[in-house]
């Protein structure tokens, strides 16, 4: 029969163990209870900050605002873009780096009247804005803003700006007074423009009448009135002796 002393004897020779038994089983307790579970990254682009702040903090992971980008499309505050990507496996309190969106800052619209067209131009495109130019006869000098749309100061549209500009101002002229001028004299004058004037008489004439002594009494258009040489107009003269 063995005795206690012999058992006793058997397991001492192991007692040098122990202390190893006892880390690994520690280990594997803890390693239990406090295990950590990987988790499927959600997916948060388009969402706002706010909502993915509330579905990150229930998965316990932390969230960290990496840049923002200008977008005047989308409300400010979305997501537009996110690391790690949807469904990648993350750990509990890893951080999720986000790129929102915000509004671009809004611009003034600049005092362009009295510039030259060349200059407002160089402007806009070095700042990237929009415009639409339109030209209206005018006796300011050539291709100066006239107007524009909107007022300096005002907010600009996404839709810039809209520019006229003075054009053909060489072509306007005052009509001048032709009253008490010899008829032929005149017309040699209006030739030198490509104009050819209707003549009518203030009295009745024979079919072998010239109209060499003849003088201006009335016209049309009256002395002093704008005429654009470019576009097409009728002249008028009633004239008599």
């Amino acid at each position: 029969m063995i005795s206690y002393k012999t058992i006793f004897s058997f397991f001492r020779q192991f007692f040098w163990i122990t202390p190893f038994i006892c880390f690994l089983l520690g280990y594997y307790l803890l390693n239990f209870f406090y295990k950590s579970h990987n988790i499927s990254m959600p997916h948060l682009v388009g969402k706002q900050v706010q909502e993915a702040l509330i579905e990150l903090s229930s998965h316990t992971l932390n969230i960290r605002i990496l840049a923002e980008k200008e977008d005047p499309h989308v409300p400010a505050g979305t997501i537009l873009s996110q690391i790690p990507l949807p469904t990648q496996n993350v750990k509990p309190h890893q951080t999720v780096l986000l790129t929102t969106a915000k509004q671009p800052q809004q611009q003034s619209a600049q005092d362009f009247r009295g510039k030259q067209e060349a200059e407002i131009e160089t402007f806009l495109k070095n700042h990237k804005i929009r415009y639409k130019k339109f030209f209206i006869e005018s006796l300011t000098l050539e291709k100066n803003c006239i107007t524009q749309i909107p007022a300096p100061g005002k907010q600009l549209s996404k839709d810039g700006m809209i520019l006229y500009f003075s054009h053909d101002t060489s072509q306007m002229v005052l009509f001048p007074s032709l009253e008490k001028q010899p008829v032929e004299d005149v017309k040699i004058f209006l030739k030198q423009y490509g104009l050819t004037p209707t003549i009518f008489h203030t009295s009745g004439h024979s079919d072998k009448h010239i109209c060499k002594e003849c003088v201006i009494k009335e016209q049309k258009p009256l002395a002093g009135s704008f005429v654009n040489l470019k576009d097409p107009f009728s002249i008028q003269l009633k004239v008599g002796t």
